[in-house]
């Protein structure tokens, strides 16, 4: 057991690899037993890499316990950390509401579960940890927030030949039998399920939130109900595929329901949600975390609203866009199945169903001067100065666009 506070920093592509770990000691404390000192795992420039266990010996399991913190370096360019297991990943889960991994930034973290020999261990649990889901019919990725439970990319690299290979498994109450919400398990940039591989979710334990996913024609994802036999998943079972992989929109913090338009009718929104308080929380509105919407959210919001969100286009009238964006630049990296890169460039956003969106633009019954006169009450004169001066461009910029005219209409009523 790690007592004193333990600080681990991975850089310059560096690999930090556990050999052998065994369940009563692990590197980070069990959350069984969480220490009071705080140990941090950070992670900066280039493909940093933290790997449990080998093909030849996997371990028991990797703890990443409650006092534990993931952050990537400040001022780190495309930070990157790689979780390569050999063995099972369990992430804060036996504390749901103790834990302190409110200030876990995992955005950037890729989970690669390698195929470990069915001879070495039955099952091999990623065990993880999000928040409540109060936002299920606009599934969306906000890449900007680092809320517990979002992660870049989770791989399950091809089975390579090998004849017997332990099902993977989406877990987030292993160890919590005593409660069993119905939360997510986590969120991805992207999902890939590689040939000859299984994943397995269980009853009661939730989903898994995804931008994009690929599963191979020879990859299985099944579900086990309580005290029965597993169930082959697909889009016509019950559950079917997408209950369980909810294909979601990545986008920025404030585009609520996932269209790719910041808009004031989302504005109006997180006026009501921090008017109504404790009453009217949603953590989607929560950008940094704490349990409690104020200034630190309008003010993300209001920064994110001048630069709109990437994923889509916007000239669809309000009705979602038509995918023209130039996407978020990420894509994973097929370097031997070890991690991701940024290529600068985008893929075109994800695309949006249609009818997805509502714009705005004076006709939706929002009060824009209402909207005015909070933001004026709530920024202080050179925050105001500041954020109508970007306004004005950004209603330039966006000209001719639902995004623009909301801006346009902003700006007339706090000029």
């Amino acid at each position: 057991m790690v007592e004193a506070p333990l600080l681990l920093t991975l850089s310059g592509g560096a690999n930090f690899i556990v050999a052998q770990m065994l369940e009563d000691a692990p590197l980070f404390p069990s959350s069984i037993e969480p220490a009071e000192a705080e140990h941090v795992l950070t992670y900066g420039t280039g493909a940093n890499k933290f790997r449990v266990g080998s093909a030849a010996a996997s371990t028991e399991a990797v703890y990443v316990g409650t006092h534990t913190v993931i952050k990537p370096e400040e001022e780190a360019e495309t930070p990157q950390l790689t979780l390569d297991l050999y063995a099972s990943l369990h992430i804060a889960s036996d504390f749901l509401y103790e834990a302190v991994y409110s200030n876990w930034d995992t955005r950037n973290v890729a989970i690669v579960a390698r195929p470990v020999p069915e001879s070495a261990c039955d099952q091999q649990a990623v065990e993880l940890s999000g928040q409540l889901n109060s936002y299920a019919g606009d599934p969306v990725i906000f890449d900007d927030v680092a809320c517990k439970g979002a992660f870049a990319t989770l791989t399950l690299p091809d089975a390579e030949g090998a004849p017997t290979v332990a099902p993977t498994a989406m877990r987030n109450l292993h160890d919590n039998w005593h409660y069993a919400p119905s939360w997510e398990v986590a969120r991805f940039k992207s999902v890939t399920i590689g040939a000859g591989r299984t994943l397995d979710f269980y009853q009661g334990e939730g989903f898994i939130y995804t931008a994009s996913l690929a599963i191979s024609p020879t990859a299985e994802v099944r579900y086990w109900p309580y005290g029965g036999e597993p169930i082959i998943v697909t889009e016509y079972t019950t559950p079917a595929l997408d209950d369980l992989i909810v294909l979601a929109v990545a986008t920025i913090y404030g585009d609520w329901n996932g269209d790719c338009v910041i808009s004031n009718v989302e504005l109006a929104q997180l006026q009501a949600a921090v008017a109504g308080g404790s009453r009217t929380y949603d953590p989607l509105m929560d950008c940094n975390c704490d349990g409690v919407l104020n200034n630190v959210e309008l003010a993300k919001f209001l920064g994110n609203m001048t630069v709109q969100p990437p994923c889509g286009g916007r000239d669809g009238g309000g009705e979602g866009g038509e995918g023209e964006g130039e996407g978020d630049g990420w894509a994973f990296e097929e370097d031997g199945g070890d991690g991701w890169a940024f290529d600068g460039e985008g893929d075109g956003g994800a695309e949006e169903e249609e009818g997805a969106g509502e714009g705005s633009g004076g006709e939706d019954g929002v009060d824009v001067a209402e909207l005015a006169e909070w933001i004026m009450a709530e920024l202080s004169p050179e925050e105001l100065a500041v954020f109508v001066a970007d306004l004005a461009a950004a209603a330039e910029e966006f000209a001719g666009t639902p995004a623009g005219a909301d801006m346009a209409a902003l700006l007339a009523e706090l000029e």
